[in-house]
């Protein structure tokens, strides 16, 4: 095919060199023959030094008119964001609404308008009050704390985990937000977006920094929950649906007294009951044909549920995007499974195929740390550089900050496939003993 014959993709930024490395990891080199990939390479930045993304809209709106852009790849939420302006602008462009990218970003949206669940988890909502005196403390933990203790604490716009915290008691809950409050409130700055581009009189609150609580829910009880990822693509309306994945749950007993335990880690087959497959299936389903109403179409949706073994499903989170960890395990254990193949085959109007599971049973163990220090006294990076199954989200020169007293930090992830769980666990464990410097720093499993 010749050169002019390529569709041109923008990779919408801002995160380019991480979106380049999943973009030409998770794409069939067969595929990529058919793309012309651009790329903006330097991102404005604001005088505070966060992305000036009103800036970084009008550089992606020149480059598609320069470039004559056929189409957007977007893998991060902010991308999505951009990407969701630009296609309701550019009637060539496919792909989902800013109002229906915005319920799944907005936490407090999602479970306002989008959750289905039949005992949805209760969620409170303020707004955040970063001048952090006496009286704006007290009026946020009155506004918050009705969800009991332990609960969570998160904005209501994420950001890869940061500012995710449990309290247990009122105090608690004070310190976390006066640790937090400055940095959630830098997170939103990057949002303006929303407030330009999203209908203020229907979302009056879409664009005000604030955070959500609600109750921690431990899945390592007896009766806890399993954690279910869910991954669907949306094509002119058609719902198809990827095979679940869950948490990685082991039982063990000593003298007579059963204990459970719940690795950092999913699972390909998903560990469920088929009324339980049915359940989740069905809320997600209800969630989905709420955002296609709100103009969801044509890309890829994740969502996270806890699945009870009663049979009671409750929303936690849904990004409208593919989930990088779930999409590795497609890829090895899904014909059909590749998520990125299929936004992309949606985005030129092609129904991508649907999936099926092939057999393999996958795991992914992420590298999840609440120690600080730097990068390199943790892990052994050349060692983990060859080894395919390892993908890194920090380089060698890097310092782990922990942000606060009660979060960690995900600095990556191995992926493994076998013929069942405990040959995958076996060799995660190898893994592990060849990378990790610190083994102690990265739970696992009780017997490391």
């Amino acid at each position: 095919m010749e050169d002019d014959k390529l569709l041109n993709v923008l990779v919408v930024p801002p995160f380019i060199e991480r979106t380049k490395e999943t973009l030409f990891r998770n794409f069939a080199r067969n595929e990529m023959a058919y793309y012309k990939f651009h790329f903006i390479e330097k991102v404005p930045l604001c005088d505070c030094g966060v992305v000036d993304f009103v800036a970084l809209l009008e550089i992606c709106r020149q480059v598609v008119d320069e470039e004559g852009i056929d189409m957007l790849y977007t893998s991060e939420d902010e991308s999505t964001i951009i990407g969701a302006i630009l296609q309701e602008a550019i009637p060539r462009f496919r792909g989902p609404s800013l109002e229906s990218v915005f319920l799944c970003d907005n936490k407090y949206y999602t479970h306002k308008v989008v959750d289905s669940s039949w005992w949805p988890l209760k969620t409170c909502y303020s707004v955040l009050d970063t001048s952090q005196n006496d009286e704006s403390l007290e009026k946020m933990c009155n506004a918050l704390l009705p969800v009991g203790t332990p609960g969570v604490l998160k904005p209501v716009i994420g950001n890869g985990g940061s500012g995710f915290a449990v309290f247990h008691t009122k105090d608690e809950l004070k310190e976390i937000l006066k640790k937090t409050g400055n940095r959630i409130q830098e997170h939103f700055d990057t949002k303006k977006l929303y407030e330009i581009h999203l209908d203020q009189d229907k979302y009056p609150n879409g664009h005000v920094p604030a955070v959500i609580s609600q109750p921690f829910v431990d899945m390592n009880k007896l009766d806890g929950p399993m954690l279910v990822n869910v991954e669907a693509c949306i094509y002119n309306g058609e719902i198809i649906l990827w095979p679940l994945t869950t948490s990685v749950v082991k039982i063990s007993e000593f003298n007579g007294i059963k204990k459970r335990q719940v690795l950092p880690a999913i699972q390909i087959p998903a560990e469920l009951a088929d009324q339980q497959v049915k359940q989740i299936t069905e809320v997600f389903t209800k969630e989905l044909q709420k955002l296609i109403e709100h103009g969801f179409d044509n890309s890829v949706i994740h969502g996270e549920y806890f699945v009870y073994n009663d049979g009671q499903v409750q929303l936690f989170d849904m990004n409208p995007r593919y989930c990088p960890v779930c999409h590795w395990l497609y890829m090895k254990t899904v014909d059909n499974g590749n998520t990125v193949t299929a936004g992309m085959q949606v985005a030129i109007n092609i129904r991508p195929a649907t999936p099926k599971i092939n057999g393999k049973v996958g795991m992914v163990h992420w590298l999840y740390t609440e120690q600080s220090g730097p990068a390199n006294y943790f892990i052994d990076f050349q060692a983990a550089e060859k080894i395919e199954e390892v993908q890194m989200r920090i380089s060698p020169d890097e310092v782990i900050v922990r942000e606060s007293a009660m979060e960690g930090m995900d600095i990556g992830f191995m992926a493994v496939v076998g013929s069942n769980q405990s040959e995958c666990i076996s060799k995660i464990n190898n893994i592990r003993q060849q990378i990790l410097l610190k083994p102690d720093a990265f739970k696992f499993t009780n017997a490391q």
